[in-house]
């Protein structure tokens, strides 16, 4: 996608910054290079197609994590980390 002065004067004032006339033009060049290289990125291999509008969920579970990472937690217990309570219940 290629950005002109015109259409960074445009987002600027949506962002409601204030760019120089003479900084626009810089600015375009710089912002075409970088979309293009994020559209770049969606032709390398291993990357999935953005999921549009739906967030993954995974179960809440309680796992076991790296005993390495549980061995040097303040509290274990069973392969568990055991964190301590932050909201009082009465």
């Amino acid at each position: 996608m290629k950005f002109d002065a015109a259409t960074v004067q445009h987002l600027a004032g949506l962002a409601r910054l204030d760019v120089a006339p003479a900084r626009a033009s810089a600015l375009a060049g710089e912002l075409s290079r970088i979309v293009s290289y994020v559209e770049s990125l969606a032709a390398l291999d291993g990357i999935d197609a953005p999921l549009h509008g739906v967030t993954p969920r995974r179960a809440d579970t309680a796992a076991t994590g790296s005993k390495a990472l549980v061995e040097a937690s303040a509290g274990h217990d069973g392969g568990l980390v055991r964190l301590p309570r932050v909201v009082d219940v009465e």
